[in-house]
């Protein structure tokens, strides 16, 4: 009866847990979108030079930042 009583209260629990990693796991796959994004903001400014940089406002000390700021506008 023990034994019938655990199986029981388990069934509840793994479909909880099962939400949670699918959670987990498209959590894990914005965050990857997000910072293929930064990743190519980043080379796509670094490889711009200081004069093209300035035409749009920016200094290379500016790039991480900017990089940054536009993966987490795709939220």
């Amino acid at each position: 009866m023990a034994s019938m009583t655990e199986h029981m209260q388990t069934q509840g629990i793994i479909p909880s847990r099962l939400k949670s990693l699918t959670s987990l796991l498209r959590e894990l796959r914005a965050w990857q979108a997000r910072r293929a994004i930064a990743r190519r903001t980043y080379r796509e400014l670094a490889s711009l030079t200081d004069r093209e940089l300035a035409d749009i406002g920016l200094s290379r000390w500016q790039i991480a930042e900017v990089a940054r700021r536009s993966a987490e506008a795709v939220r």
